[in-house]
């Protein structure tokens, strides 16, 4: 009975090593499934998620199939390329900017701002945090020192 448990122990112990090793050096990346042509949108059939080592992963890769679906096509892709943001055409979206110097610890009026659309592209992450509509933080206070014309953030006001 103890040589069973002993033999089960360190099967599941080998298993346990063999899943770590594999998820720590794998990750997920998007491939094209076929030739797609520049300004094509990008839709459910286009593209797979696949596995392959961390190393071969390029910085701009795009890791999830949700970030490319239905994100139009800057330059055409070839079937079995992995999706770059770079592949991509800016989306504009909607940004609001100071129009005036606001002093740390004012609370921002709707004259301190204004809002316009941008198609300048950053990376995902900051787009999430790109005050995106003036209503969002009128009658916050500045944490710090903004200056006039400036890009506003989430992270800028209490």
């Amino acid at each position: 009975m103890k040589r069973i448990a002993l033999i089960c122990i360190l099967a599941l112990t080998l298993l346990g090593s063999a899943f770590h090793y594999f998820k720590s050096t794998y990750g997920t990346v998007v491939y094209a499934l076929k030739d797609m042509p520049s300004r094509q949108v990008v839709k459910t059939g286009d593209i797979e998620e696949r596995l392959i080592e961390l190393k071969k992963i390029p910085g701009a890769a795009i890791i999830k199939s949700e970030e490319a679906m239905g994100n139009t096509l800057r330059y055409g892709v070839s079937r079995g390329q992995i999706l770059s943001e770079y592949d991509f055409a800016c989306k504009p979206y909607r940004c609001v900017f100071s129009v005036r110097s606001i002093p740390k610890g004012k609370e921002i009026e709707l004259a301190d701002l204004k809002e316009t659309t941008d198609d300048t592209k950053l990376a995902f992450v900051q787009q999430q945090l790109i005050v995106s509509a003036a209503s969002k933080i009128v009658g916050k206070r500045a944490k710090d020192n903004i200056a006039m014309g400036e890009m506003l953030f989430e992270d800028n006001f209490q």
